[in-house]
């Protein structure tokens, strides 16, 4: 195939002798396709197996029902069944067309949203408006037009700065701004993370992003704003004693310490994971894919959460779905949250709860202590 050209993948399926091998035989040949055989993947998965098609067959029923997954076999009821979505009614022709127009939300050439991101975005277009005036031939007041398209550019870039969260200061003054639409709990650690960096960074120029959620760079500013703002809200001698207060790990002790210190659930998860009641993992889905994740002391590096949520997750439904959030934790294989050739061998539990519209988070508690050699 050329280089330059996009990729398609070609899914064929069909009963036995209705020609599939010819079909496949002339993309091969016409397209220069690659292919790939599902009998291919299934002795690649199961290499000891006997190559046949009955024992191919129950190969790969069995790699799709295996013993630690067992949420296929929901999924597949309720579509069968028509229970859960029988009320959810199709979308209309003007709804479709809403979502057509606002889709997808995002410039593909610099990575902004048009919508979140639309003062960037008007700063960027007033610049470029700016130079190309400049450089344009027969025009008598160019540099006047520079200058004042330039401002304009300017301008758009201070309100966004200004809109965001930071923290802006000379010798000993600054100013801190925080997001007026946040919550208290929010701003309160959004100022927790500006005097972090303060007192770490003074004198030093930062692109600050105030997240709730640590970095995995330990060096990284960023980690370094969000120790501070934890300690000064969480300290270890106030919060520990009130970890080993909770009856258990989960979701509810995470709302009850919140409500304890004034913090968010976000912050108070990732501080609760970080003290270590039990060897454990906080994750942030969002529908694009993992956002981010903190892990307890004892848990290993190589324990690395997937990018994108497996189907087979409880976290999946709820956030695609329409489950309701997690009132406690579930049993489910390590694989469907570690992308790991031994992740197969273990379980975990998680329990998920939505935060956002479009962002969940996930508790995930190492049950196997084999996990942990």
């Amino acid at each position: 195939m050329n280089d330059q050209a996009s990729f398609r993948v070609v899914l064929v399926s069909g009963a036995i002798c209705s020609g599939k091998s010819a079909l496949v035989e002339l993309l091969r040949e016409k397209h220069d396709a690659m292919v790939i055989k599902t009998k291919d993947l299934i002795i690649r998965k199961l290499p000891k197996i006997k190559i046949e098609r009955r024992s191919l067959q129950r190969a790969g029923e069995k790699l799709d029902t295996r013993p630690t997954r067992s949420i296929n076999h929901r999924l597949i009821s309720e579509v069968r069944s028509e229970k859960k979505h029988k009320a959810v009614k199709a979308a209309g022709a003007d709804q479709l067309a809403d979502f057509l127009r606002c889709w997808p939300d995002v410039d593909v050439e610099t990575g902004l949203s048009l919508r979140g991101d639309e003062l960037l975005v008007k700063a960027r277009e007033a610049m470029i408006a700016a130079v190309h005036n400049f450089n344009s031939a027969g025009l008598n007041f160019r540099a006047e037009i520079f200058i004042t398209t330039a401002m304009i550019a300017w301008t758009y870039l201070c309100h966004s700065w200004f809109k965001r969260e930071g923290i802006i200061g000379r010798d000993n003054q600054a100013i801190i701004t925080v997001n007026s639409r946040g919550s208290d709990r929010r701003k309160r650690y959004s100022v927790a993370h500006e005097l972090g960096h303060w007192h770490h960074h003074r004198g030093k120029c930062l692109v600050c992003r105030v997240e709730e959620a640590r970095p995995q760079t330990a060096l990284s500013p960023e980690r370094v704003a969000d120790g501070y703002a934890a300690d000064l809200l969480m300290p270890w001698y106030l919060f520990k004693p009130r970890v080993r207060q909770q009856p258990k790990f989960n979701f509810a002790a995470v709302t009850a310490l919140a409500d304890m210190f004034d913090t968010s659930l976000t912050a108070t998860a990732i501080r609760l994971v970080e003290s270590e009641p039990v060897p454990s993992l906080v994750v942030c889905h969002g529908r694009s894919g993992r956002r981010w994740f903190a892990r307890s002391p004892s848990v290993q590096d190589r324990w690395f959460p997937r990018d994108t949520l497996d189907a087979e997750s409880y976290a999946f439904d709820i956030l695609f779905g329409t489950a309701k959030d997690d009132t406690q934790h579930h049993k489910i294989g390590a694989d469907a949250w570690f992308d790991r050739w031994d992740a197969e061998k273990y379980e975990l539990t998680e329990q998920s709860i939505r935060i956002r519209a479009s962002e969940i988070l996930t508790l995930l508690q190492i049950t196997d202590t084999r996990m942990l050699d």
